[in-house]
């Protein structure tokens, strides 16, 4: 009875788990304010993701923390920087197995913190920041992310970032532009199917042990 009147079927393949990947550490390193959830070395971002595709959960969002920051982010659309190779890595790792999203912003890569690249009177130049964005969007796809997920708020972001990202340069799919998503974030504000890793996980084994399908209350 509860299979026929559901409303929302809870499956691995429908939720999105974020993960973090650092520079320059040897060991994975936790993240107090989100309890279960690390920051991962390349090494065990791997065998994080290798997991979560055998359990059938349907993609990932990739946040990247590098080991050195500038005033503009650079890091953030370097081929060698860190989200770059850790998309590499994965797609080696598992294919097309799951969708493979990055956040795509440069908070965590300017030395300032902001989103945005400062002018000269510390006030952020939205069109100088429009540029660097799209630039992220092309490094990212061209490293094998099949969505990138813009969320610093700029004005224009989505209609800069899309034009600039041919099919070719950007998506693995040889006839469609990049696709784009909404930030993704850790949180009960955020989107339904949006929850930490170690919820994912652990809904991901209990949903293939019984498939069960909870019933809206």
């Amino acid at each position: 009875m509860r299979e026929l009147v559901a409303e929302t079927r809870l499956h691995p393949r429908r939720l999105v788990a974020p993960l973090f990947v650092r520079e320059g550490i040897d060991s994975p390193n936790p993240i107090i304010s989100l309890p279960g959830v690390v920051q991962h070395t390349r090494a065990t971002l791997v065998d994080e993701v290798r997991a979560l595709a055998d359990l059938g959960v349907g993609a990932l969002m990739l946040f990247g923390v590098p080991a050195t920051k500038d005033a503009i982010g650079s890091g953030s659309f370097d081929p060698d920087g860190i989200v770059q190779v850790a998309l590499r890595d994965i797609g080696e790792a598992i294919g097309d197995r799951m969708v493979v999203m990055a956040d795509l912003c440069v908070d965590e890569y300017t030395d300032h913190g902001h989103c945005g690249i400062l002018d000269g009177h510390g006030s952020v130049d939205n069109d100088l920041t429009l540029d660097i964005y799209a630039r992220i969007a092309v490094a990212q796809a061209r490293a094998g992310a099949h969505v990138v997920a813009p969320s610093g708020m700029m004005d224009g972001q989505v209609g800069v970032i899309a034009p600039r990202s041919t099919p070719r340069a950007s998506a693995t799919s040889p006839s469609s532009p990049i696709r784009q998503s909404t930030p993704a974030a850790c949180t009960a504000r955020s989107a339904k199917r949006w929850v930490c890793r170690s919820s994912v996980a652990a809904i991901a084994r209990a949903t293939s042990r019984t498939g069960a399908t909870p019933a809206r209350r």
